[in-house]
C-alpha cells in the first residue's frame, strides 16, 4: 500500500528519519508522524497519517544538498538527522563548503546555518541529543542546538575518514554514519570519527579540552559500527560492545559475530550471538532486569546482508536482504524476522 511518493526517488539512497511532530503551528501538514527524506534537490516530509508530501527546503541555484544521487554512489554516508522539532541536513556550494543547515518543523523560525566544513565530500549529519555533527575529508564539525555553540576541528593529515561504507576492518551498518558524539553530564561533548590511519581501521577521538589534538584507536577485523535514530552509536567488536549514547557511555563484554550490527536505545541492547547451526540466527535482547533470546532461520542473513535489529515498544524486527526473493539470481528483496515480546 502506497502512503505517499517523494518527488525525487534518489531520496531512497540516503539516511532518513521518522519523527512525531507536535501540533505547534507553522508547517501544519506535518502534525503527527512523518518520514523525512533528502535528495540532492529537496528535503521532503511524508505524513504517515494523511499521506501528504511537504517540501521543507530547496537549495538555491548555486547550491545542492549533500545526498546520494544514484545507486553508484549509494555507499556514501549522506542523509539527514531530526527530532520532532528540527531537521538537519547539509547544503553544498561550488566552492567546497558543506554547511550544516537546520529547519524547524512546527514553528515559524528562521533556518539556522551554524557551521561549515570544507571538502569535496561529506558524511552526516548525525544527531546525539541536542548535538548535530558532520565531517569532510579535512574537517569535523559539531553544533549544540541547546547552547548555540559550534565547533570545527581539523583532521590529522595522515587520517582518512570513512566517508563511504568501505573499510578493511570496520563495517558500517546500513544507515549508520562514521561520526560519533560522546557526551557526559557536566562536561563538553567530544567527537570520534571512524576511518583509517597508518593502514589500520579505527576511531579518531578528539579531547574537547584540547582542540584539534586527537588520539587513534585501532579496531580488530570483523568490527561493525551502527547507529539508531535516537542518537545511540554502537561499536561491536568480537569480544565487546561499546555503546555511545546521549549523556553516557558503557561497555558490555560479550562474544558477538563478526560484522553484525548492534541496536541500542533507552534501556535495551540487541546483538547477534552464536546459534546452533549456520541456518539459525540468535539475537540477544538485554535489559537491566531481564533478557530474551530470539531465534530464526534464514540462509540469506550474514554480515553483508543484515540491515540491523529494530524495536518499537514490544515489537522487534531483524531486517536483511534476500537475493533470491523471487528465486532468480537477479532479484533482490527485503525480509524481516518479527517478534512480539510478551511483557
Amino acid at each position: 500500500m502506497e502512503i505517499g511518493r517523494l518527488r525525487n526517488p534518489a531520496a531512497a539512497l540516503n539516511s532518513f528519519a521518522v519523527v512525531d511532530v507536535p501540533g505547534l503551528g507553522g508547517e501544519g501538514g506535518l502534525r503527527g508522524w512523518n518520514l523525512l527524506a533528502v535528495s540532492p534537490s529537496a528535503v521532503e516530509a511524508v505524513s504517515l497519517v494523511t499521506g501528504s508530501v511537504t517540501t521543507l527546503y530547496e537549495p538555491r541555484a548555486s547550491e545542492t544538498l549533500a545526498a546520494n544521487l544514484s545507486e553508484a554512489d549509494s555507499g556514501g554516508c549522506k542523509g539527514l538527522a531530526a527530532t520532532g522539532e528540527v531537521v538537519a541536513f547539509v547544503v553544498r556550494d561550488g566552492s567546497g563548503a558543506n554547511t550544516l543547515t537546520l529547519k524547524y518543523l512546527a514553528q515559524d523560525r528562521p533556518v539556522l546555518q551554524p557551521l561549515t566544513v570544507h571538502g569535496s565530500t561529506v558524511a552526516g549529519p548525525v544527531r546525539s541529543g541536542s548535538h548535530f555533527a558532520l565531517c569532510s575529508e579535512h574537517e569535523v564539525g559539531m553544533f549544540n542546538l541547546d547552547t548555540g555553540e559550534a565547533t570545527v576541528l581539523q583532521l590529522p593529515r595522515e587520517f582518512r575518514p570513512m566517508l563511504t561504507h568501505g573499510l578493511a576492518n570496520l563495517k558500517l551498518a546500513p544507515g549508520a554514519m562514521p561520526v560519533i558524539v560522546l557526551q557526559s553530564p557536566g562536561s563538553k561533548a567530544a567527537l570520534c570519527v571512524a576511518g583509517e590511519q597508518g593502514g589500520q581501521s579505527g576511531l579518531l577521538g578528539f579531547d574537547p579540552k584540547k582542540g584539534s589534538r586527537s588520539s587513534f584507536r585501532a579496531v580488530p577485523r570483523g568490527s561493525s559500527l551502527s547507529t539508531s535514530q535516537d542518537g545511540v552509536t554502537c561499536l561491536c567488536t568480537l569480544d565487546a560492545i561499546d555503546v555511545f549514547a546521549p549523556e553516557h557511555f558503557f561497555r558490555v563484554p560479550a562474544l558477538t559475530l563478526p560484522w553484525m550490527p548492534v541496536y541500542s536505545d533507552t534501556g535495551c541492547l540487541f546483538s547477534f550471538g552464536v546459534a546452533e547451526s549456520p541456518e539459525q540466527h540468535l539475537i540477544r535482547g538485554e535489559w537491566a532486569t531481564h533478557a530474551v533470546e530470539l531465534i530464526f532461520e534464514s540462509t540469506q542473513l550474514s554480515g553483508d546482508t543484515c540491515c540491523g535489529v529494530f524495536r518499537l515498544g514490544n515489537q522487534v524486527l531483524a531486517g536483511y536482504f534476500d537475493f533470491n526473493a523471487e528465486h532468480t539470481d537477479e532479484a533482490e528483496g527485503l525480509k524481516f524476522a518479527h517478534w512480539s515480546l510478551a511483557w
